[in-house]
């Protein structure tokens, strides 16, 4: 079961208006997971040096997995529905975002690098595995939503929607490459004055709308700071490509999300053009719920929006928290499996019970290693656990 935060959301008519028309004019799906495990990246930060090479190569993790199969099978879910809805209506673009961090991770030797002299040229290499990682695991995720939409009937060829993959972030990426590369650490400023020369404009609106004390002051700031800005990017991206500004009525326009109601200005409802009205993105985020601090954050900016004096926009956000189906220690302390994963050394099962495939009960002789995929065949089936393994290969993550 799916848990839904939205103030003010409708479980019926909320796409569409009372005349018919759609609400919304696009929609964002976003979701987003972590790498390795946090005892993995530890251990490849040690005192004297960056172990590089435990990051390469290696196999998925447990979490890694069963982040896939949950977030794939959810989206499906929620972009199937969708498109449910609005079949033989009207079309509303859908665009599916898939955030997977790569510099972001840099905070977590930045204190270090002072004290225990890591040369710029094994950071590099570290920061590199990362964003090759990366770039392994969003390709398995992609894949495994792929397949659950061509599941639910909503095949790729009909070009319904479109997927991508951290956008915004490659801009960050090649800053630290470049400092790295010159034998230089990366540098705060620099990195927001290489945000600020993007071409559509998402991060000086964004930053423009922080106040103070929330701007980042250090990269462990900003890359917190940068998982709440791709939630709040596609809203603002439709408020720059609609290239309007605000009217003088909009200007005092009044948001009450909070409270579940919209009023709108003069005859309190939206303009009949949509040429006229202001744009309406319906951000949708899948997420685990202990990333809900996040979209708390993106929620206040959001409710800037309508009044921004440049390029506004009137969106929604509907948080999805998926729900957890591994538990550490009886779930006694609420623990994160990104915290607790033992990979790459699995339990081993010593004689007794096991299943089979078909839930059978059968008894082994023989103890083994409890492998990663056990667990995601036991808890999403057989044909998933295959899959995400035939994916994992192809992008030589086994």
């Amino acid at each position: 079961m799916l848990h839904i935060s939205c103030s003010g959301l409708q479980s019926e008519g909320s796409l569409f208006d009372k005349d018919g028309g759609p609400v919304y004019d696009s929609i964002t799906v976003l979701t987003g997971m972590c790498l390795f495990t946090r005892k993995v990246l530890d251990e490849s930060v040690s005192d004297g040096f960056l172990d590089t090479r435990r990051l390469l190569g290696m196999p998925p993790t447990l979490y890694e997995v069963e982040k896939i199969a949950g977030l794939s099978s959810a989206i499906a879910d929620i972009a199937a529905l969708v498109f449910s809805k609005y079949a033989g209506k009207c079309h509303v673009p859908l665009n599916i975002i898939l955030d997977l961090p790569t510099w972001h991770y840099y905070q977590s030797i930045e204190d270090r690098l002072q004290h225990r002299g890591y040369r710029p040229s094994e950071v590099m290499d570290w920061i590199e595995a990362i964003m090759l990682r990366s770039q392994q695991l969003a390709g398995v995720l992609k894949r495994a939503v792929l397949h659950e939409l061509d599941r639910r009937g909503v095949p790729s060829t009909q070009r319904l929607y479109e997927i991508q993959i951290s956008p915004g972030s490659s801009l960050v990426d090649d800053a630290f490459r470049e400092a790295l590369k010159y034998e230089k650490l990366p540098c705060l400023d620099d990195i927001l004055k290489t945000l600020s020369s993007s071409r559509d404009g998402s991060w000086r609106q964004f930053y423009s709308l922080l106040p103070d004390r929330d701007k980042p002051q250090s990269i462990k700031h900003l890359s917190y700071l940068f998982y709440i800005f791709q939630v709040v990017r596609p809203a603002l991206l439709a408020g720059i490509r609609s290239g309007r500004q605000p009217s003088p009525t909009e200007s005092t326009y009044k948001d009450s999300t909070r409270s579940g109601e919209r009023h709108h200005p003069a005859s309190g409802r939206r303009c009949a053009t949509k040429e006229d009205q202001m744009p309406r993105p319906l951000v949708i985020s899948v997420d685990d719920r202990s990333e809900r601090k996040i979209y708390s954050k993106a929620h206040s900016i959001f409710l800037k929006l309508p009044k921004s004096p440049t390029y506004p926009a009137d969106p929604t956000l509907v948080q999805v928290y998926t729900p957890r189906r591994v538990f550490i220690d009886g779930n006694r302390k609420g623990e994160r499996l990104y915290w607790n994963d033992p990979s790459p050394v699995m339990p081993v099962l010593s004689d007794g019970k096991v299943y089979d495939d078909g839930g059978d009960v059968e008894y082994s002789s023989y103890p083994r290693e409890l492998q990663q995929m056990d667990f995601i065949a036991k808890l999403y089936g057989a044909e998933c656990a295959d899959n995400i393994q035939r994916w994992s290969k192809e992008v030589g993550l086994c």
